[in-house]
């Protein structure tokens, strides 16, 4: 009996062992992913993918926020291809780097500001350049080359994802014009209109604002005028009102007038003109005021360049002359018996008239006759050579002008009535013995 019973037992058993190991080769194995598993047989964040083992993740990709694609990789997945950076205006993009493993991953765009250029320039000529992309609100530019009576600015622009040029723009701006009145000419002195002048760039105007141009110069001047005369004196220049009648002879060349003779002029008072007949008066003929006797001053003007001998022979009342120089010739090189004050007078006696000796070297002299009634001689211009008013005793008053430029040796000598002689400051010479025995003289300035 017992051994029915332990037979049994030992049938059950075999069966009951028999039946675990047919239950344990049914079920299948669970792969290691290298990581816990949560209750349900799944690993965190990934999927198993269809029965094969593995489990799957995701790579998302994301540019300024926004996803733009999703893909999705395994343990057994080596690379993936990035989908194309989207563009943004004014950037180069890249996706940053990522290594695929054993989660989820997120890989975003990152964007690098492209540098522009931003050139300045004037008159196609660069200024200067500077660099800049769109992330630069504004730009420090360059000082504006100067121009003359312009004001310049640089022209608007806007920064954005390209390069760009920026152009000086000049405005006319004439801010330093000066008003010139209006003035009248006169006989020694032209005049003009009313005008604006742009002390900057020295162009002329009709209006203050400097915008029409007065582009001829010349016309804002006004040509001199006739001498204006008050009692027969210009109130202007100060001349006397030249002769009306004189003889005038016309050189072979027509270019200029040599006074003849007194002509129908009634004058007492002879002033000769520069100019006849638009030309210029340049010489006064041999014995041209000959026997003249009721002369009584003679003004000849600078533009005379010669006297003829005795050219005031006999002007017996004769009591002033203004000449241009002494003797015949302003462009007399040396002293001689032409460059005496007497020579103008003559060598032939006449009633009223003084025998003078004049001396114009050591031992050479001319006898010439000089109206005794003149005392007062001015002389505007020239070289006042040796001896010219050499015993020229008569004479009171000697007037230098600012033309004269030397006085030769003894030129008053023995002027023993001379009480005064006035030298300007353009005389750099005076000869030896220039005042010798001038007994008179009280005054030389």
């Amino acid at each position: 009996m017992k051994k029915r019973i332990i037979l049994l037992l030992l049938c059950v058993l075999t069966l009951t062992v028999s039946l675990c190991l047919f239950t344990a080769c049914d079920e299948p194995e669970t792969p290691d992913n290298g990581g816990g598993t949560e209750e349900g047989g799944s690993s965190a964040g990934s999927s198993n993918s269809g029965g094969t083992g593995q489990n799957t993740y995701t790579v998302t990709f994301i540019a300024d926020g926004e996803v733009v694609e999703i893909k999705e990789f395994t343990t057994k997945t080596t690379s993936i291809t990035p989908p194309k950076v989207p563009n943004k205006a004014g950037y180069t993009g890249v996706w940053e780097k990522f290594k695929l493993g054993t989660e989820n991953i997120t890989v975003n765009a990152v964007y690098t500001p492209i540098t522009y250029t931003a050139t300045f320039k004037i008159n196609n000529s660069t200024v200067e350049k500077i660099n800049f992309t769109v992330e630069t609100e504004s730009l420090t530019e360059p000082s504006i080359p100067f121009k003359q009576c312009y004001t310049g600015t640089w022209e608007s622009y806007t920064l954005g994802a390209k390069s760009i040029t920026i152009n000086a723009v000049y405005t006319l701006n004439h801010t330093a014009l000066t008003n010139v009145e209006a003035v009248s000419p006169k006989c020694n002195k032209t005049g003009n209109i009313e005008y604006y002048a742009c002390t900057g760039c020295n162009k002329f105007f009709s209006d203050s604002e400097g915008k029409i141009e007065i582009a001829n110069k010349s016309r804002v001047v006004l040509s001199t005028v006739d001498c204006s005369y008050v009692d027969c004196v210009c109130k202007w220049c100060g001349e006397k009102k030249p002769s009306e009648g004189l003889e005038y002879r016309l050189s072979f060349d027509g270019r200029y007038y040599t006074v003849t003779g007194k002509g129908s002029c009634s004058d007492t008072d002879i002033v000769i003109p520069s100019t006849y007949e638009n030309k210029p008066v340049t010489s006064i003929g041999e014995a041209a005021f000959k026997n003249c006797t009721g002369l009584a001053s003679i003004v000849i003007p600078n533009s005379v360049t010669s006297i003829g001998k005795a050219a005031f022979s006999g002007c017996s009342k004769l009591q002033s002359i203004i000449l241009p120089f002494v003797g015949g010739s302003k462009t007399a090189t040396e002293a001689s018996s032409s460059t005496l004050f007497g020579y103008i007078f003559g060598t032939s006696s006449y009633t009223g008239g003084t025998s003078t000796r004049q001396y114009y070297s050591t031992n050479s002299f001319s006898i010439y006759y000089i109206p005794t009634s003149l005392k007062s001689v001015t002389v505007t211009g020239g070289k006042i050579r040796y001896g010219a008013f050499y015993n020229c005793s008569g004479l009171t008053s000697v007037t230098i002008g600012n033309s004269v430029t030397s006085i030769g040796d003894q030129v008053f000598s023995n002027c023993t009535n001379l009480t005064s002689v006035e030298i300007p400051n353009s005389v750099t010479s005076i000869g030896s013995y220039a005042f010798y025995y001038c007994d008179s003289l009280t005054s030389v300035y």
